[in-house]
């Protein structure tokens, strides 16, 4: 009698622990068009403007598959969709023109509904770089 109740409670184990398969679902390509509002939150030279607001406009470039980041103040850089994350690859601005030669490089990951993550290096001349990971909300 006792083997059958070890049989049964490891037969009821067994089913117990098999579960149905999970749907796989598949997202669609993120829409990163639009303007955002996001907090600094970094280390680094920008470490200083924490909690400080921004606005940042990701607009689509007519005929191509990249997007402007607009961080305002002509801070614009390009981005590219990859695997559903718009990627900026490390871009220098203001190289001819001696002043504010601004590196960046970075990500914006969608995270659910209308709440975005920016993950980003920044550095202005040859002054210290910032690591930054800002949650921005699509407006």
């Amino acid at each position: 009698m006792k083997t059958l109740n070890i049989l049964f409670f490891a037969v009821l184990v067994l089913f117990a622990s098999c579960t149905k398969e999970t749907e796989v679902i598949e997202v669609a390509e993120v829409n990163y068009e639009g303007v955002y509002l996001g907090k600094f939150d970094c280390t680094g030279l920008l470490s200083s403007e924490n909690g400080e607001e921004f606005q940042i406009t990701i607009s689509k470039i007519e005929g191509e598959s990249a997007y402007a980041i607009d961080f305002g103040d002509e801070l614009i850089f390009t981005g590219n969709l990859e695997n559903n994350q718009l990627v900026i690859h490390r871009q220098t601005i203001n190289e001819d023109l001696g002043f504010d030669v601004v590196t960046m490089e970075g990500k914006v990951s969608f995270e659910e509904e209308n709440i975005y993550s920016l993950d980003l290096f920044h550095k202005v001349d040859e002054e210290e770089s910032s690591d930054c990971l800002i949650e921005l909300t699509k407006v």
